[in-house]
């Protein structure tokens, strides 16, 4: 889809850096938004402050537009605080705000996102903690205490592990999905790109890949193990297999000449590897594809 995971987190970026220039944006439920980040990112603000109010809410209404964010809800414990932030909210952004009496109420929000964290300094360590074990984006000020950065990058790992699991899993996301920086992304291309090349080529192995790459084979292979856990000949394979459903979704040529195209020797094979991947055999999942596109046009 046009609004990935990448872009999602472009934005949140981008969006981390306007608000506040030493503002920092930890990504954890972004992470699970692999595919489909195309509805607005809703925001909760965790204590209603002055600094707030005066210089984070004014950045965050000079780009929340254009980056598609806007605030739903805010926490405080104290009444007051919590009616002048509604108030203020409301007026701001021309719809109702959910008022939360304290931050359990704010993560039970329906499709909450980010929270943007403006409590005092010695609150931050334990609202952020709170945050990242939601599930949310955290936008806050440094610094940070050890424990938070023990547990955002227990969430960091955790949530990288799902978008390679779900990479693996998902017949027609590309290689270059699992991309954690542009030096990935352009690895991961190149990567995609050598193997379609040769992905006819039933002798495809790491060392052909490393020759094709210009890269030895031990680094080559560490490359490939730390972005995707794979190995390279397990990267091939996978390759070989999303080539094929793509091959597949298209519906012009037989499953046996799929096979044979990306360098399978024997369509059983082709079909065991195929299903053990994708939990489906080729011709199911051919099958499915025919009811979801005449499902599109009866409802076109």
């Amino acid at each position: 889809m046009e609004n990935s995971r990448r872009k999602f987190i472009k934005q949140s970026a981008i969006f981390a850096a306007a608000t506040y220039a030493g503002t920092m944006g930890m990504s954890a439920k972004s992470y699970g938004r692999i595919i489909g980040a195309n509805d607005r990112v809703r925001v909760g603000v965790v204590g209603f402050s002055d600094r707030f109010k005066e210089t984070l809410l004014p950045c965050f209404l000079n780009h929340h537009k254009e980056l598609n964010f806007d605030i739903v809800g805010l926490s405080d414990l104290w009444n007051y605080r919590r009616d002048l932030g509604i108030a203020h909210l409301k007026a701001k952004f021309g719809h109702d705000i959910k008022a939360c009496r304290n931050n359990d109420e704010l993560y039970a929000t329906k499709d909450l996102d980010a929270v943007i964290i403006s409590t005092a300094d010695f609150q931050h360590a334990l609202h952020t903690i709170e945050a990242v074990k939601a599930s949310c984006d955290a936008y806050v000020e440094k610094p940070f205490s050890p424990e938070f950065l023990q547990v955002q990058i227990s969430s960091l790992i955790k949530n990288r592990n799902k978008i390679k699991a779900y990479f693996a899993s998902s017949p027609l996301l590309h290689l270059k999905s699992i991309a954690y920086s542009k030096a990935d992304e352009l690895f991961l291309e190149k990567l995609q790109d050598t193997i379609n090349k040769n992905i006819s080529n039933q002798d495809l192995d790491v060392e052909h890949l490393a020759e094709k790459m210009n890269m030895s084979r031990p680094t080559l292979y560490r490359k490939i193990k730390s972005i995707s856990n794979l190995s390279p000949n397990e990267l091939i394979n996978l390759a070989r297999l999303k080539k094929a459903a793509e091959l597949l979704n298209e519906g012009v040529l037989k499953i046996y000449e799929i096979s044979e195209m990306v360098g399978y020797s024997s369509q059983s094979h082709f079909g065991r590897n195929f299903a053990k991947q994708f939990g489906m055999s080729p011709t199911d999942y051919v099958n499915s594809k025919t009811v979801d596109k005449k499902a599109l046009k009866s409802i076109s």
